[in-house]
Order: C-alpha cells, then structure tokens, then sequence
C-alpha cells in the first residue's frame, strides 16, 4: 500500500502548496486594512485612489484564494481517487492468488470491510487531509511571521498558547485509546450479527431458533451501546478543556498587546490587527488538530487492514507441475496450528481409491481441517499431503482442485439453477 500512496506524492505536494498558497493570499485584506488604519492614524493624506487601489488588491487576493483553494481540492481528489482504483484493483487481484483458506479464516462482512468501506476511509483522509493539514498549518505560521514582521512580541504571543492544545488533544486520543479497540470490536460483531439475522431468517423460523438468533442479536446492541458510552465519554475531560483554550491566544495577545500600545512600540492599528489574526486562527488550529487526528485515526486503522490484506502470503505455483499417478489420498505425519492452538499432531493415514474412510470425532478434532488442507486451502506446519504418490505442493491450483470435489458443511449455494451450482463443484 505504501508504494500506491507513493505514486501519488507529486499530486499531493502540489495539493498541498496550493493550500499554502490560498492560506498565505487570505492574510492579503487583513494587511490592506492594516494599511489604511495606519495611514490614517499617521495622518497621511488618503485619496480614493489609494483606497480602490487597495480594495482592488484584497478582491483579488480573495478570488485567487478560492481559485487556489478550488485548485488544490480537485487535485487532492483526483489523487485520492486514483488511489483508491489502485487500492481495490491491488486487492481484486491479491484475492485471486491468496489460499482459499483465507476466505474461510475470515467472514464475508471482515473481507467487505476492507475491500469497500476501509478503501473509502483512505479517501476521505487523502482528499482532505492533506489539503486541511497544509492550510491549518500554514495559517497560523504566516500569521505569526505577519504580525512578528510588525512586533517581534505580538508574533511570539499570537501562537504561545497552541501547544498547550495540542497537548489537551493528544491527551483526549490517549485516554479514549483504550476503549477504541472495544468499540471497534462490537462494531464489527453487530455487523456480523445483523449479516447472520437476515441471511438465515429462512432457516431460522423454519427450525423455531428465532429466539436464540434474536438473544446473540440483542447482546450485539448491548455490547456496542455500552462500548460506544465508555469510548465518547473516555476523552470528556480533555475535550472540554481543549475546547475552553481555543481562544485561549488571546488571552494572551490581548494583554501583551495593551502593554505594547501604552509603552507606544505598537500603534492603535498593528494591535487590531493582532486581535483579528489572532481570531482568525482558531478555525485552522481546530481544522488541524481534527483533520490531522483523523487522518492519523483512519490511516492506522484502515491502512493497517488493507495491508494485512495485500502482505498475505500468496498461494505458489510449482515452476513443475506434478500429475498424480492415481487416486490415493495419503497423510505423511501432517502437523497443523492455528491461532497459537494445535488442531492436527503429526497425523498420518491412508484413503485407498475405491474404498470409502471415514474421518470420525468430536467438533473441533479437526475433520474439516483435513479436507481445507487435502483441497490446499490451508498448507500444514509440518508434514505433507500426496495424491497419487504426488504432493500437492507440486500441484497447480486449478489441476489439485480438478481430481476432487469437496462438500463442506458450510456451503454456499448461488443464487442460479441447481445444476449450475453442481456444476460450479
């Protein structure tokens, strides 16, 4: 995924300097009223000339602001799109060559989630992102190099309090973090759930276990209530503090900017336009905070889903196919584990042409286990699998599963004939 992103980061930047650029023209009318202010408080003679002049100046800094501004979002977009095309070809085709023992480790609703609604989320924080995080912060750095090319000080206090939110955000993701990966969980687990409903509704009035569905329904929504409660109200504190200091510079710019207007090193002028810089860039600390965090959110989350995805070991094909020499099916001391558990130690046995075996034991002793490792949708940890005095490894894909067919417990009929799903195999 990295290298798709890559691929784009020529786009981006230029996303990103036209936001500089509409950020640095939307400071050109503060400085024209700044300028007239100060004319005036000198008492220099203003002609309308001057004032069309600069009037001029700042309407077609605002008309260039939205042309860069509109710029920079379809450019961010038209990555962003291009991006998430790559994204979901890259994964269409990492679904073809991957063990078909993914399919069945993971639900239908699991593999959605990442083909169709993580992809959208890499949109939403491409396309936005980087064109909010360059514009929230480049305002408020111009808008400090402005007012310190006026006053050194009122430069270093329109931008002092900034930290300290940034800490009061930080602070919110850190202690809502933990409670993040419940809620995630029982997101995921409703989905699952509400799939599973529907889906079986037939079968389930059929065979009277409609209660049962609707008790593991019902736990779903009560998880997912009680998760989503603990993870708004984890960050309350801290968001309500963040909140409170969002004007906090100018509480700063207020005092300091008086102290200089009464020691006169700082005119009437260049303190309004302290305050209105300063009022003008709480909208773009918040845009960046937010955007940012988001971002980071949806690129850790999402991001992580899809490359798990796309990093999947793929299924080899052998540089020489073997072809099996008959139709015996052995097991030579196969070993297999999953999830930190041992299914199959070191099982050996023969199926002999002809002859009907069969695998006998309780739930879980690891009977379809043999049949998703004799189809090659699982390779085992040790061991190997022969058909025909062949080992399926030598196998390619489509030949292995030409010499059988295999009926698993949890089948899935097409919505066609039945003889195009007993064709299907």
């Amino acid at each position: 995924m990295r290298q798709i992103l890559l691929s784009r980061r020529w786009a981006l930047f230029c996303s990103a300097f036209l936001s500089v650029a509409a950020a640095a023209l939307g400071l050109v009318p503060y400085v024209s009223v700044w300028y007239i202010a100060t004319l005036i408080w000198q008492g220099d003679p203003i002609g309308m000339r001057d004032v069309l002049s600069v009037g001029v100046l700042a309407l077609g800094a605002i008309l260039l602001k939205a042309i860069a501004a509109a710029a920079s979002t379809r450019v961010s977009h038209l990555a962003a799109y291009a991006t998430l095309a790559e994204l979901r070809q890259a994964l269409a085709r990492k679904l073809t060559v991957i063990p078909l023992g993914v399919f069945q480790a993971r639900s239908p609703t699991e593999l959605k989630r990442v083909m169709a609604d993580d992809v959208d989320q890499m949109e939403d924080a491409i396309a936005h992102a980087v064109p909010d995080i360059a514009a929230g912060i480049s305002v408020p750095l111009l808008s400090a190099l402005m007012l310190a090319l006026v006053d050194w000080r009122l430069g270093i206090a329109s931008i002092v309090m900034f930290p300290l939110l940034f800490l009061f955000y930080f602070a919110a993701v850190r202690s809502a973090k933990d409670k993040s990966g419940g809620y995630l969980a029982a997101l995921t687990s409703i989905k699952a759930s509400a799939t599973e409903l529907v889906q079986g509704m037939k079968v389930i009035r059929a065979f009277m276990r409609a209660e049962a569905m609707l008790d593991r329904f019902d736990g779903a929504v009560r998880d997912l209530a009680s998760s989503g409660e603990a993870y708004a109200t984890a960050s309350l504190r801290w968001m309500a503090l963040f909140y409170a200091g969002m004007r906090a510079n100018l509480l700063v710019i207020v005092p300091v900017g008086s102290l200089l207007l009464l020691r006169g090193d700082v005119t009437a002028p260049d303190f309004v336009l302290a305050l209105l810089v300063g009022m003008g860039m709480n909208a773009s600390a918040l845009k960046i905070i937010f955007t940012a965090g988001s971002f980071f959110w949806k690129m850790q989350s999402s991001g992580k889903r899809i490359s798990a995805l796309l990093d999947t070991p793929e299924f080899t094909e052998p540089a020489r196919p073997a072809r099996p020499a008959g139709a015996e099916v052995r097991f030579e001391g196969v070993t297999f584990r999953q999830a930190d558990r041992t299914i199959l130690d070191d099982v050996s046995f023969a199926a002999a042409p002809g002859e009907t075996t069969a695998l006998v034991g309780p739930s879980g002793a690891g009977k379809s286990t043999i049949l998703r490792l004799l189809a090659r949708f699982l390779d085992p940890e040790a061991g190997r699998i022969l058909i025909g005095g062949a080992d399926i490894r030598d196998f390619e894909q489509a030949s292995l599963l030409e010499t059988m067919r295999v009926v698993f417990q949890d089948s899935w009929l097409l919505n066609d004939t039945i003889r195009a799903n007993i064709l299907v195999g």
